[in-house]
């Protein structure tokens, strides 16, 4: 069978990168804090921030292993701004609402914080529509070589932007959880496909 990605160690590193950052989001959401501004909260962000940051170097790789064709290379677009957006939205309530909170003159007024929530949503609903359309991409791409993997990153990206469209879910803690969840099992999927090829190629 036809190999589905080129380019050795770096499609292993790339593999290594989405296993590690994937579990590492999906464990990290997992234990997200429910409410409050604790000192978990940095924590659990910035993990989530080193975690996206080795999820995008793997979906690079992949870009790469997969050659440059439009639905790629769109795909790798789409994704990097999901993680813009993702960077920004994890700024805001890790580092910007908790530092506010601790403010030594008291914290500011619920305006703000509602103004700084409604920023975070809007964020993280732009970085769930966007990696829905780059999982969507790589899944018309893939269905040449895979139409399991294909077919699994095509759910794993409509659903969650699907159910946020229509405001069955909203990106609170359990929202989050399940949209995330499921990004993370299928970069989880294609970091093994491609750690497994780079070992066969």
């Amino acid at each position: 069978m036809e190999a589905m990605f080129e380019g050795g160690r770096l499609q292993r590193d790339g593999g290594i990168a989405l296993i590690v950052g994937s579990i590492a989001s999906i464990a990290l959401m997992a234990n997200h804090p429910s409410g409050g501004h604790g000192d978990a909260v940095p924590i659990v962000h910035g993990g989530m921030m080193l975690a996206l940051g080795a999820m995008l170097f793997g979906f690079v790789a992949f870009a790469l292993g997969r050659g440059a064709r439009t639905a790629v290379v769109f795909g790798l677009v789409a994704y990097s701004a999901s993680f813009a957006t993702h960077l920004a939205a994890a700024t805001i309530n890790g580092f910007a609402v908790p530092a506010m909170a601790g403010w030594p003159d008291g914290a500011p007024g619920h305006d703000v914080f509602l103004m700084a929530w409604l920023l975070n949503q809007s964020l993280a609903g732009l970085g769930v529509f966007a990696t829905g359309l780059a999982y969507l991409c790589w899944a018309i791409d893939l269905r040449r070589h895979h139409m399991l993997l294909a077919g699994a990153g095509a759910l794993a990206g409509i659903i969650p932007a699907a159910l946020l469209a229509v405001g069955i879910i909203r990106l609170d803690v359990h929202g989050a959880l399940l949209a995330y969840g499921l990004f993370g099992l299928w970069a989880l999927m294609v970091g093994v496909t491609m750690f497994r090829e780079s070992r066969t190629s």
